[in-house]
């Protein structure tokens, strides 16, 4: 992430507007990580689960970062959203989800909007408008006036394969393409943007473990049968689930001031996020923070063992 200067809008105003919009709204929110992470926090509504990152500027948010971001979401079944006030020297604008490597990104004021049931209908994607077609409703009208896929698409000015990704996915048309559907088959077609919609991200399990301890923790925890995933810029390095549970693992050298304070965030997101938690430390051990030593971790024999050590209910 490219450095902070002067030039940059400040993020704890930003942070503070957005937490009071979600609590005013229903939602529940995790402690806060670092500035430096690929997320900022954890929060659910009743119905709805998101992970979090304030960006002022993000033009400033990385490619790198979001990645985590979106893998953390994806991992969890949650809605990765980044949050920002501007994109280099232009203001984000009311109304509008932009699309930031794949995360749907917006204001304060558009997801304000949408939490009380008025969602946005432009989509910003590479210097262009969308906006999304009810795929459902173009295909029923078309038939209904007897118009095949051919010559709708000679009169819209696109192929036909277009009109048929059009009415099986609803795939996104620039505001020009979406009018002209709209006159040809006589019925309104938009469809707002649920800036919440959990985006289908591959994970990619790939990702080499940073750290000899991370990488043995990860492999121990796929012994107990648990699939694992690597996280960076998080405050927990692994992601182990089943079909029945997830954990956050932190992994630590030693129960340092700031493990100490990473600990008590993790097991904030892993509550919020309906998962368990636990760290692994390597020099010591504090059963009231659920740190567990790395010797007595490694003698773990079964899941069963495992859930009963991190006291799941």
């Amino acid at each position: 992430m490219p450095p902070t200067d002067s030039s940059e809008p400040p993020r704890k105003p930003l942070l503070e507007s957005l937490l009071e919009v979600l609590r005013a709204s229903g939602f529940k929110a995790s402690e806060l990580y670092d500035e430096q992470g690929c997320f900022d926090f954890i929060a659910k509504d009743d119905h709805r689960l998101m992970v979090a990152k304030v960006a002022p500027d993000i033009d400033r948010f990385s490619s790198k970062l979001s990645y985590w971001l979106k893998k953390v979401a994806n991992i969890l079944s949650a809605a990765p959203v980044i949050i920002g006030l501007s994109r280099g020297s232009e203001s984000i604008e009311n109304g509008v989800v932009y699309d930031k490597f794949n995360v749907p990104t917006t204001n304060i004021n558009t997801l304000k909007q949408a939490l009380a049931g008025f969602s946005p209908y432009l989509y910003f994607k590479a210097g262009r408008y969308y906006v999304k077609i009810d795929g459902a409703s173009l295909k029923s009208f078309r038939e209904r006036l007897n118009i095949s896929l051919g010559d709708l698409a000679r009169t819209i000015g696109v192929s036909r394969r277009t009109i048929y990704e059009y009415e099986r996915s609803g795939m996104l048309a620039t505001i020009e393409t979406a009018m002209k559907l709209q006159e040809a088959v006589e019925t309104k077609l938009l469809l707002p943007i649920d800036i919440f919609e959990s985006r289908s991200t591959p994970v990619f399990e790939t990702d080499e473990a940073r750290g000899v301890m991370v990488g043995a923790v990860s492999k121990k925890l796929s012994k107990l049968g648990l699939k694992t995933y690597t996280i960076e810029r998080a405050p927990f390095n692994i992601i182990a689930k089943n079909h029945d549970f997830k954990i956050l693992v932190k992994v630590s050298g030693k129960l340092s001031k700031k493990v100490k304070r990473q600990i008590r965030t993790v097991e904030s997101m892993a509550n919020v996020s309906g998962s368990l938690g636990i760290t692994i430390i390597k020099d010591g051990e504090d059963e009231e923070l659920k740190a567990l030593n790395y010797g007595e971790f490694k003698r773990i024999k079964s899941r069963n063992e495992l859930l009963e050590v991190i006291g799941a209910p």
